[in-house]
């Protein structure tokens, strides 16, 4: 179907399983732990049984250019002007915005966000569908950084983003 509506697919697919993690985190009541390591075993079983050991590569080199070559002049890589301008969206609205305060009301107290009024099982259900969005972004530049996209490209890495994201 071409590059464009893979890459859009790609954004549509991550969104989809982070609204699947919310849900049954929001609705059903599971913990996110279980539920984002189960879905982990689930979604990369599915990546499985549709692309099967098949490896997509050979990506196009404009593509492939956005995440390898470098700000000129710099040895910046380009992907860090996306990752600038999202720690910039992400700061402005956890800061600046009710949402971001009920965000970090929830953080330090369920029960204390509930009586101000926070919506505490939608926020969070959007929260996952946010991370889903941008764990796809995330897997697209792996994907063009490695010029291979595979059922399990990143097996293994579990460790390293749970380390990542405590620290």
């Amino acid at each position: 179907l071409g590059v464009g509506v893979a890459l859009l697919a790609a954004l549509l697919v991550g969104v989809l399983a982070g609204a699947i993690n919310g849900f049954f985190i929001t609705v059903v009541g599971l913990p996110s732990l279980a539920v984002t390591i189960g879905t982990l075993a689930l979604f990369r079983g599915l990546a499985v049984g549709l692309v099967g050991t098949d490896r997509i590569g050979d990506f196009p080199a404009e593509l492939r250019s956005l995440v390898l070559d470098r700000i000129p002049g710099t040895p910046i890589p380009n992907i860090i002007v996306l990752f600038v301008v999202l720690a910039i969206i992400f700061a402005v609205v956890l800061h600046f915005t009710p949402a971001g305060r009920g965000i970090y009301a929830i953080g330090l107290s369920s029960e204390a966000a509930r009586f101000s009024g926070v919506r505490i099982e939608r926020t969070k259900f959007l929260l996952f569908v946010v991370s889903g969005l941008v764990s796809a972004v995330a897997g697209i530049y792996y994907a063009l950084k490695t010029n291979v996209s595979l059922a399990d490209n990143t097996a293994g890495l579990e460790l390293s983003v749970i380390a990542a994201v405590l620290l």
